[in-house]
């Protein structure tokens, strides 16, 4: 008698111990957010590469594809846009295009006894391709390749919170 009752709450118990371990090792990640993109559309971002060299910048999103972001930095001001191709519900990586404009400030580095039009021009577009990174806990990592009127080439990465 005693030891049907021993392997009855010995059957329980494993079964119990079962449940516990596989609900935690088998549980999807569950968080009260739809669309990082759209819960928290504001960010604030620190800049390496770019136009400007090192740079703060922020970022709205007005929907799920797009954004809208302003920075300064070292050597210049920045403004645009970027749409986010494929970007879902749940997706937390996107690649994008952007258009921006910017102003270069001048630093001493151009020739002043020189009459070459070219020096004179600190304004310009640019056209960044890249890919971001966005979770659901509001941290961001962007890296980007881009092509301008003033610098022909370069590269970003930005690093970002957003609220």
């Amino acid at each position: 008698m005693k030891r049907k009752i021993a392997y009855y709450f010995m059957k329980k118990i494993i079964i119990i111990i079962f449940l516990i371990v596989s609900n935690q090792v088998y549980s999807q990640e569950k968080h009260d957010k739809i669309n990082p993109r759209t819960d928290d559309p504001f960010g604030l971002n620190f800049n390496i590469g770019g136009p400007s060299i090192l740079g703060l910048s922020t970022n709205y999103y007005i929907n799920p594809k797009t954004s809208f972001e302003a920075g300064i930095g070292l050597y210049g001001v920045f403004g645009g846009g970027t749409y986010h191709f494929n970007e879902s519900n749940n997706k937390k990586l996107t690649n994008y295009f952007g258009v921006f404009a910017h102003h270069l400030f001048d630093i001493g580095f151009i020739d002043e006894d020189s009459n070459s039009a070219e020096d004179d021009i600190r304004n310009g577009i640019y056209f960044p391709f890249g890919i971001q990174y966005l979770d659901f806990n509001d941290i961001s990592v962007r890296f980007e390749i881009a092509t301008g009127t003033i610098i022909k080439l370069f590269f970003g990465i930005q690093f970002g919170y957003h609220f």
